[in-house]
């Protein structure tokens, strides 16, 4: 109904009239939107003639109208008579009639029975037709309904029969002409579609396709054939060309023979129209020798096309392309019938003219190539994102890609198939390969068993060791008390913080679970820090120490301690409470600079400096708290005396692992280092390390220190950086620091730099627990700068981690782990 609509054959002005077509000729709908598409390619039949490329539709119906008597002279009579049905046959939009008795469809059936490889069955003859007792509307149907499954079975296969299309009366090139012609125009746009891409077509090929739908009645032309867009993949400047004759073997033959003596009799050469070798338009052929078919011919770079022709059409191809055509006197001899003489045609290229569009090629949408190419057929696809073919190939993102990936699809699946078939039908034909077959399927089946039981071996040995690692795993997390990482631990730690935000108190555990904590990795492993437990009662009234923030970052750390109340000083029987021993040596261990760690079994020192007090204040008596001591002088090895080790080559000193933790130790209690800023003189400072980051103190802390006795010189008066924001150490005077003028005066074998993202942090070593030596000095740097080099290579194995994206993430702080507390 569309098709009508937009062909205008219907007139329809309002509902009405659209109602009324549909009730009185509903098989104008009759069909799919791909039968009004001219895409059935014909069947050979024998006495009908009929181009190969031309197409036809599916959409035909036959309608059986009426049946009646017919006598020899036109007239309806009871005597001498012949039945004759009467159809209506609808095909592709266009209605016409026709008049045919049984014996021509019977004729039509059996000669369709020699042509086709199955066709619908026929209705049998019948004696009661003769003496009036059949049923002739009956066989008229049957007759329509023959046509019509005849039709319908090779449209199914994408052909037609010629032979049946002339027995209903329709003219099936006609109709190709017109529908090509208006399917085209509908489908063409000046302007890119959307989602689309542009696609090239030859201009000969357009100008054949044009001339073909142009003709009408009889100035009617051959279809254009398939597309040939593989000339654009070549130069397309014809110089010169040259017909070599192949009639028959045993001309063929004498043909090559006379190659080899004589050229002038082998060849028939187009040449170009030059005024040297005109005469009234004639070329003299007596005067051409051999020499002048070599400077005709020339040097052949490349063919552009090779296809099969006669005498006449090579003629013809001269004069289209304005040459003269000079056939020698042998092939003139062999050439009496021109249209039936075969030559083959091979036209080269000498010189490479660039594609311009309008001359060379055209641009078409992706509809209108689609359509071409399944009525034409060729090819090949060229698309281009704009309409110049030297711009960048394109597919469309949309109707276009998926068709290209479900042709692709198919064309994988029909080979495939294709294969297998090919297989099977060898294994019943060729002698001898039923054998090899079974052989090789024994193989296969043997070598697919093998790897089968190989598989459950593995798998079972895989399930094993993971049960194993599994147990192992569990166990040695029980003992630490480590929570496994899983969705389960991490929904209760949400609870308890929704509850402990909700009640306005520290986070607890629900009645019969074990707390979940969240405790902090080290992002540097400093190794043996000394650790000790204190237990402090509701007795003794108030802490005996305040705590303070780092300056630096988060850490809780004592700032004063008041020894008497701690216990550690006086005399222990005078306390109301009497002290133990243990907890008397422990006491004495609590001094200024100590890092809280622990409140009763709870992590604190990844938590924020507020977090820590809430939680201190929060907690029930007795408190048991943990700390980290500060490292004194005879914790650690001095500089000086690692320098003489280094000196001297010691042994000690040649295991990395030991070196490096022993200066570790060093750092974290700190060193005497000169700091070098942007502006301003350089300050004597202290440099510090712990798990986390590295900071030192500022310049102003000896004025603030005296100021201020109890401020910490370790914490409360110093900067630092990340572990994880150091990116390299570099030694000697490399940064733009020691290019200032104080930095000038340094010392170049006494200075290192370390390099953040942002920023330099550059220190010299200048003494050595007073020692100044030049040769000490250089060593004592050279340990520092590869102990920092260590530190920085540690950090970075934990600071790139992978999500569960698969995207790599950087790390800005420690990792975090759940833990739970029983």
């Amino acid at each position: 109904m569309a098709w009508h609509l937009i062909s205008k054959t219907l007139k329809v002005e309002k509902a009405q009239d659209l109602k009324r077509i549909l009730d009185e000729s509903p098989h104008l709908i009759v069909g799919n939107e791909r039968d009004a598409l001219p895409i059935l390619r014909p069947v050979h039949c024998d006495g009908i003639p009929m181009n190969p490329a031309t197409r036809a539709c599916g959409w035909l119906q036959v309608i059986f109208v009426e049946a009646q008597l017919q006598s020899a002279d036109g007239e309806i009579d009871y005597i001498a008579f012949h039945q004759e049905y009467i159809f209506t046959v609808v095909y592709c939009g266009r209605i016409g009639h026709i008049c045919k008795r049984y014996t021509d469809f019977f004729e039509l059936n059996r000669q369709m029975a020699n042509e086709l490889l199955m066709i619908p069955g026929f209705p049998d003859k019948s004696i009661w037709f003769k003496v009036f007792g059949g049923d002739w509307n009956k066989r008229g149907q049957a007759l329509a309904s023959y046509a019509n499954r005849v039709h319908a079975s090779l449209a199914a296969r994408g052909v037609f029969s010629p032979r049946l299309l002339a027995f209903l009366g329709v003219d099936a090139a006609r109709v190709h002409i017109e529908e090509d012609g208006r399917i085209s125009k509908q489908l063409d746009s000046y302007g890119a579609q959307q989602g689309s891409a542009w696609h090239m077509i030859e201009e000969g090929w357009l100008k054949r396709w044009r001339k073909f739908i142009l003709g009408r009645a009889a100035r009617r032309y051959d279809p254009p054939g398939p597309i040939t867009n593989e000339l654009l993949l070549v130069p397309r400047d014809v110089a010169y060309g040259y017909a070599a004759l192949a009639n028959n073997s045993e001309s063929t033959k004498n043909t090559d023979k006379t190659q080899n003596t004589d050229k002038s009799t082998a060849l028939a050469v187009v040449t170009p129209t030059t005024s040297d070798k005109e005469d009234n338009g004639k070329i003299e052929k007596n005067k051409l020798s051999n020499q002048d078919i070599d400077s005709v011919l020339g040097p052949k770079r490349r063919m552009e096309r090779k296809y099969q022709a006669n005498v006449r059409e090579v003629k013809n191809l001269a004069a289209r392309e304005n040459r003269h055509v000079y056939l020698p006197p042998a092939v003139e001899e062999a050439a009496k019938n021109p249209a039936e003489t075969v030559t083959e045609i091979a036209i080269y290229s000498d010189q490479h003219e660039p594609l311009t569009i309008g001359k060379h090629y055209r641009s078409i949408n992706y509809n209108l190539w689609v359509y071409w190419k399944m009525v034409h057929g060729g090819g090949p696809c060229i698309s281009r994102k704009s309409k110049e073919i030297n711009s960048a190939p394109a597919c469309g993102s949309g109707a276009e890609a998926r068709s290209r990936l479900q042709r692709f699809g198919r064309m994988c699946v029909a080979k495939n198939q294709k294969n297998e078939r090919y297989w099977k039908h060898l294994s019943h034909t060729a002698p001898g390969v039923r054998a090899v077959l079974l052989e090789y399927e024994q193989d296969r089946l043997k070598k697919r068993a093998t790897k089968s039981i190989q598989a459950s071996k593995d798998e079972r040995t895989k399930s094993r060791l993971k049960d194993a690692a599994r147990y192992t795993q569990r166990t040695w997390r029980n003992k630490k008390q480590y929570a496994f990482n899983d969705d389960n631990v991490r929904v209760q730690k949400h609870a308890q913080e929704v509850f402990a935000s909700a009640d306005g108190e520290v986070e607890h555990a629900a009645p019969g679970a074990p707390l979940v904590v969240e405790e902090g990795e080290a992002v540097v492993k400093l190794g043996g820090a000394e650790t000790f437990d204190v237990k402090f009662t509701d007795a003794e009234g108030p802490l005996p120490f305040t705590l303070k923030k780092h300056s630096s970052s988060e850490l809780t750390f004592v700032q004063k301690v008041d020894r008497r109340k701690l216990g550690v000083e006086g005399n222990n029987e005078d306390r109301d409470v009497p002290l133990s021993s243990a907890a008397r040596k422990a006491r004495e261990q609590l001094t200024e600079d100590a890092v809280l760690l622990v409140i009763n079994n709870y992590p604190v020192s990844s938590l924020s400096h507020k977090h820590v007090m809430s939680r201190l204040t929060a907690a029930k008596w007795p408190l048991i708290l943990r700390f980290e001591r500060p490292l004194l002088p005879k914790d650690v090895i001095s500089l000086s005396e690692i320098v003489d080790l280094a000196k001297r080559d010691d042994e000690v000193l040649r295991d990395d692992d030991f070196k490096l933790q022993m200066l570790k130790r060093l750092l974290h209690m700190g060193i005497k280092v000169l700091k070098y800023g942007r502006q301003g003189k350089p300050h004597a400072t202290t440099l510090y390390l712990n798990n986390t980051l590295i900071f030192w103190e500022i310049g102003k802390a000896d004025r603030l220190k005296n100021e201020t006795p109890h401020l910490s010189r370790k914490y409360d008066l110093t900067k630092g950086v990340n572990i994880y924001d150091l990116k390299y150490i570099r030694i000697n005077k490399v940064s733009p620091v020691f290019r200032t003028l104080y930095g000038r005066k340094a010392v170049e074998d006494h200075c290192f730099s370390i390099f953040t993202d942002n920023r330099t942090l550059d220190f010299e070593i200048n003494q050595i627990d007073g020692d100044t030596n030049d040769a000490d000095l250089t060593v004592a740097r050279r340990l520092i700068a590869w102990t920092f080099d260590k530190i920085i290579k540690e950090a970075r194995g934990s600071k790139i981690f992978v999500d569960k994206t698969g995207a790599p993430i950087r790390r800005t702080q420690p990792k975090k782990r759940l833990r739970m507390v029983r």
